[in-house]
């Protein structure tokens, strides 16, 4: 990617590496990088790419848990780095300066470079207000100060600024994580407690060295790892075990002069620690019945036997290791406490959250001739059909069988395509389970639902042999194809304006080990699907209703579903918006005479209306989507005055990606439909089509800018692997697509977001095409995929013609196609 701009943390990373990462407050992050808010007015000032929202939640996750003094600490650090000025502050960063000039002969870095980078990097990040964060953050990628230290930081290093093997902002946050995983590594709960006491009693100069070393070899690990694009910039000043222990005594000694004189008790440092422990600390279980044993986790290791807990209900103690319900509260009646863990050395917080216990007691009920009382009811109750599904879906498997005995590739593809999805529609039916909504409790406002998870692990388990033994099935014919395993858990209809539903890490755990490849929730109208490996631990689903009178955008418009806000928080609050697979997000409708002119609708923040398309399904509209928000379903038709010429064949088509937001017109009401189509648009159909649209991807195409309108697009594609570029790193976005590209791109597309894979050999699948000696062996697999599922074929001479260029109107039935698959 060619760019003119530097990324904000390139200047910290190379300089400092520092523990707190980026020092910004929370709702300026939030802000600039649009992760929960937005700002109208920021426009004017373009936002920095970023490559994960996760990088950016877990500074935010950092933040949102330091106290009032401690942001103050934190604010008052970023002042005073502000002004710090290259006037007698040489000596701060002259063990770094003069290490790293010692390894180059010219264009030499001086003490006033660094500083001069610092104070900048200080009063960018000393401001709250997202306007001027932003105009400070645009002005300090693009000093020529700036970007003259970093240049000569680089110069003579195989990474640039510009040109061939230029930094990204992948690198930077691949690099930040490395020195922040490699810090936690070294800094034990137990170490930093003892730093945080320290320097609590005014002792801290007494573990200066310690903090030093922990520095040091945290820099020294990084330094090494070579797949690390800034480590194989440093490796020009430091390749060697020995030469690298200097380059990273000479970035610690850097950084706490730094400290000293700006941060001198280490009120910031400590601050952002506290924190850090804080935002990772987690419990793997929040609820329980009369009894829950905590095991709280902090950096994936088990520190329950560090810590002391307080509860702040009096129905729920702490005894002998865990949470006890007093026999005062009622029976069935779901108790809520707020809970906290002090490290038992030093009584510092390490974790506060929200903890959910209840008695529940079933009514007797005796069995016959008054024997004793019959097992409890269950609160999951299986489908009632799901014998007949089963014999359904084995019946698929046997007459797939039977067809394929004789038929020709192509033929056996396209029966092997059908028998999976009927089975993947029978296994869907018979593994959608209804949760009885008669236990529900109210918890902040919010209702949440009650149910056993034991009984829904059981039934994922049992519908798992009916699983095993349909693949077996299918792979005699097809040893490549998969069967998806789709489990439900359906809430119905529970009257709350916001449903708060629990997923507990067993439930996750055990739909993922069981071979789960979706996990849908349906509730109030509203369905979301999500891949159970996406999330660890105990995550909540919040599904809440949104007044359609607070959208300014909607108050002239006639919506045909609720407004609904659809979120996941994990165990400890963190809001999780960015996933890597698609979510997805089902709107239930009432009946609708035109469904295919139907979208689901982002309302953004400064309550702007985003297309984001959809098909209907099971009495909704469903699509994909990478971030969630507030959603609605609205009528959207778009018609083209140009296409008579292509209506018989794909009129419809066109019609119906443009009305989802897809595929535009090239003027009003021109959609152009016998031109060719280029890489951009291609990339831009398909990226909408996938639902892949909306996060923070980076492109590394130098011919692709930040001001380029398929930017977004092309990042979106190359972050998942659907586009490689040409062999010259270049993207080549206006040049004519190819059949074989074309197809390529979709096949990629299935395997990285749905995991379709080839169900037979692509040289068996290609025979087919009198020319297929002419595809090029790296889109051969991919225009084989492509034809085994019928969304590219071959001409009527019997050729491919992978090199003929697609038009609009083509490619408008391809993604047609594609969309009718997911």
């Amino acid at each position: 990617m060619k760019k003119k701009v530097l990324k904000v943390s390139v200047a910290a990373s190379l300089a400092l590496g520092s523990i707190a990462g980026i020092p910004m407050s929370t709702p300026a992050v939030q802000q600039l990088f649009g992760t929960t808010t937005a700002h109208a007015s920021l426009a004017a000032y373009p936002p920095l790419p970023v490559e994960t929202n996760a990088w950016v939640q877990r500074i935010i996750n950092v933040y949102s848990k330091l106290t009032v003094e401690e942001m103050q600490s934190v604010k008052d650090f970023q002042k005073a780095l502000s002004q710090l000025t290259p006037s007698g502050n040489d000596a701060l960063v002259a063990p770094i300066v003069n290490h790293l000039n010692s390894k180059k002969t010219s264009n030499l870095l001086t003490t006033a470079d660094v500083l001069q980078v610092l104070g900048f990097f200080g009063t960018v990040a000393s401001t709250d207000d997202a306007d001027l964060l932003s105009k400070h953050l645009n002005a300090f990628r693009s000093d020529a100060l700036v970007r003259g230290a970093i240049s000569k930081v680089l110069d003579g290093t195989p990474v640039s600024l510009d040109g061939q093997n230029q930094i990204q902002f992948a690198d930077i946050t691949a690099f930040h994580d490395a020195v922040h995983n490699a810090l936690l590594k070294q800094i034990t709960l137990t170490k930093a407690m003892i730093y945080i006491d320290a320097q609590k009693k005014g002792k801290l100069a007494e573990q200066k060295a310690s903090i030093k070393a922990d520095m040091k070899a945290a820099y020294l690990e990084v330094l090494g790892n070579q797949n690390l694009k800034l480590s194989q910039a440093m490796a020009h000043y430091g390749s060697t075990t020995t030469a690298r222990a200097e380059l990273a005594e000479a970035i610690a000694t850097s950084y706490l002069n730094v400290v000293d004189s700006v941060d001198t008790d280490m009120d910031a440092q400590i601050a952002i620690v506290k924190a850090l422990l804080r935002s990772e600390a987690s419990l793997t279980s929040t609820s329980g019945t009369t009894e829950l044993t905590p095991v709280l986790k902090l950096f994936g290791n088990d520190i329950s036997s560090l810590v002391t807990w307080k509860s702040s209900n009096e129905l729920i103690s702490f005894s002998n290791g865990k949470f006890v319900l007093s026999s005062g509260a009622a029976d069935n009646t779901t108790i809520t406490a707020e809970v906290s863990a002090h490290d038992a050395a030093f009584n510092e917080l390490v974790f506060k959250g929200t903890i959910t216990l209840r008695r529940n007691v079933e009514s007797p009920s005796s069995g016959p001739g008054g024997g004793p009382p019959g097992p409890p009811p269950t609160t999951v109750k299986p489908p009632a059909d799901r014998a007949e599904q089963a014999e359904a879906a084995n019946k698929a498997v046997n007459e797939a069988k039977e067809k394929a005995q004789n038929a020709r590739p192509l033929e056996r593809a396209a029966i092997v395509k059908e028998a999976v999805q009927e089975i993947k529609e029978a296994v869907k039916n018979m593994s959608k389970v209804t949760i009885s909504s008669d236990n529900v409790t109210v918890i902040d406002g919010k209702t949440v639902p009650v149910f056993n998870e034991g009984d829904v692990i059981n039934q994922i388990k049992e519908i798992k042999l009916q699983v095993n033994k349909l693949q077996s099935g299918i792979k005699e014919i097809a040893p490549k194809a998969q069967v998806p395993f789709e489990f439900t858990l359906d809430f119905g209809t529970i009257e709350a304006k916001t449903l708060s539903i629990p997923l507990s890490g067993e439930v996750l755990n055990g739909a993922k080990d069981n071979g789960v490849t979706k996990l849908n929730v349906e509730a109030n109208g509203t369905g979301v699907g999500f891949k159970p490996e996406q999330f660890k631990d105990d995550t909540t689903l919040t599904i809440e209703k949104v007044p359609q009178d607070t959208i300014s955008s909607l108050l002239s418009r006639t919506t045909v579903s609720p407004i609904v806000d659809v979120t996941f928080h994990s165990s400890n609050g963190t809001e999780i918006n960015n996933f890597a697979t698609p979510v997805d997000l089902r709107l239930n409708i009432p009946t609708h005479p035109e469904p295919d002119y139907l979208s689901i609708f982002k309302v953004e923040v400064d309550n702007r209306l985003t297309n984001y398309g959809g098909m209907f399904i099971d009495g909704g509209v469903k699509t994909q989507r990478i971030t969630l928000s507030p959603y609605v379903v609205l009528e959207n038709k778009v018609e083209f005055g140009d296409t008579s010429s292509v209506s018989s064949w794909a009129g419809k088509e066109i019609r119906f990606i443009a009305t989802k937001g897809i595929a535009e017109g090239r003027a009003e009401g021109q959609f152009d439909p016998s031109a060719n189509v280029t890489r951009a648009e291609f990339a831009k159909m398909l990226a909408n089509a996938l639902g892949i649209v909306g996060g923070h991807a980076t492109e590394t195409f130098s011919d692709v800018t930040d001001q380029d309108w398929h930017q977004p697009y092309v990042a979106a594609v190359q972050q998942r692997g659907i586009v490689n570029g040409r062999a010259d790193g270049r993207f080549d976005p206006n040049a004519v697509i190819t059949r074989a590209e074309m197809a390529t791109m979709i096949a990629r597309g299935l395997k990285a977001i749905h995991g379709t894979d080839n169900l037979f050999e692509a040289k068996e699948m290609l025979a087919q095409f009198t020319d297929h000696e002419l595809i090029h062996a790296s889109l051969q697999e991919g225009v084989a995929l492509a034809a085994e599922q019928s969304i590219i074929q071959g001409l009527p001479t019997g050729e491919f013609a992978p090199n003929q260029s697609t038009t609009r109107a083509q490619a408008a039935v391809m993604i047609y196609r594609l969309l009718k698959l997911q």
